[in-house]
């Protein structure tokens, strides 16, 4: 039977309990730590050698990486910023909307506010609608992409106090995944 690969997938389970002293699942030099997998999407969580935190996601061609700061637990993000609601969000995208007359080629997405906080970076990695990598060279080359864009933009820490001021207070953020996120998109362009 032939070895499976290091960056092969592991379960759901294993996702969180990495071994100890297992090597990142990330080779970067700039990644401390990291462990993940999976298959659409492809999930990575870990720290940054300067303690910022990261959450790498790999999903229909498209890579992501968000940072947020050392106190963050890196298996929340992507979290939504506190300081916007959903319902205003919607208000202005239906505003937006109606002023293109439906078509979304017109569409300004600059008009929208940020849902989410953190750093972000992507690119698209294939314009297959594959939601795996091939090799752990190929995880690494689209994590550092992602990683390059955002490295040395400062976190929003206004932005990062109200989350800490939500958590602390227990204040509902009203928080979705991004899967939730997408289906919105989907409703409204179906």
């Amino acid at each position: 039977m032939p070895e499976i690969p290091k960056w092969f997938p592991r379960t759901i389970e294993e996702l969180h309990r990495p071994d100890p002293g297992d090597p990142p699942s990330i080779n970067d030099p700039r990644v401390a730590t990291s462990h993940g997998g999976g298959a659409c999407p492809v999930q990575h969580w870990g720290v940054l050698i300067d303690g910022r935190v990261f959450y790498f996601r790999y999903r229909h061609g498209y890579a992501t990486v968000t940072l947020a700061p050392d106190w963050f637990e890196p298996g929340l993000l992507p979290t939504m910023d506190p300081r916007v609601s959903m319902e205003e969000w919607e208000a202005i995208y239906y505003k937006e909307l109606e002023r293109v007359n439906g078509v979304f080629e017109d569409f300004d997405d600059s008009v929208l506010p940020r849902l989410w906080i953190g750093n972000v970076g992507g690119h698209l990695v294939t314009e297959d609608d594959d939601g795996w990598f091939s090799s752990q060279e190929q995880l690494d080359d689209a994590f550092a992409r992602c990683l390059d864009e955002v490295w040395n933009e400062p976190l929003d820490e206004e932005g990062w106090n109200a989350v800490r001021e939500a958590m602390l207070t227990g204040a509902d953020r009203g928080v979705i995944f991004d899967d939730d996120l997408d289906d919105l998109f989907e409703d409204k362009e179906g």
